[in-house]
């Protein structure tokens, strides 16, 4: 979901908060993946049940963010302080969390499958990217869910 369709909404949740919580947001979420990903390393969940909340609140996360694109012109908090800080937490949490997730999961498929396991996690997670950005590039080009934000009107 993360490189497949929020990556894809990016400026519509992030431009209506201003172009500073937008430069913050790519900004930070990029620094998110890699610590969580070192993170990870050194503090591996193997609970199939702790990463499963971990993607439950990575999920309630990307909802936001989703209604936050979808609400354009007028999201949550529009012009307040408040809203810009939301989203960019939303952003850096989404991209911290399914980094840390995806490691987490790597290393319970590791353990319990072998290369087997992980070779299968990885063709189903580039089929899913995959039909994720398909499908948001419909939606993005063929339907009016997603308004162009425009700063000057």
């Amino acid at each position: 979901m993360h490189n497949g369709v929020l990556l894809s909404v990016q400026t519509y949740s992030c431009l209506p908060y201003g172009s500073i919580a937008y430069h913050l947001t790519v900004t930070l979420s990029s620094i998110a993946n890699p610590l969580s990903c070192f993170l990870a390393i050194f503090l591996p969940v193997y609970s199939v049940g702790a990463v499963a909340g971990l993607a439950v609140c990575g999920t309630c996360w990307a909802a936001y963010i989703l209604a936050t694109a979808l609400l354009i012109p007028n999201p949550p908090f529009v012009g307040t302080t408040l809203g810009a800080c939301l989203v960019v937490i939303a952003w850096v949490m989404v991209c911290g969390l399914v980094a840390f997730i995806k490691a987490c999961i790597a290393a319970i498929l590791r353990r319990q499958g072998g290369q087997t396991a992980l070779y299968r996690c990885g063709v189903v997670t580039q089929i899913g990217s995959a039909i994720g950005a398909v499908t948001i590039f419909l939606l993005l080009r063929y339907t009016d869910l997603f308004q162009s934000y425009s700063p000057c009107t």
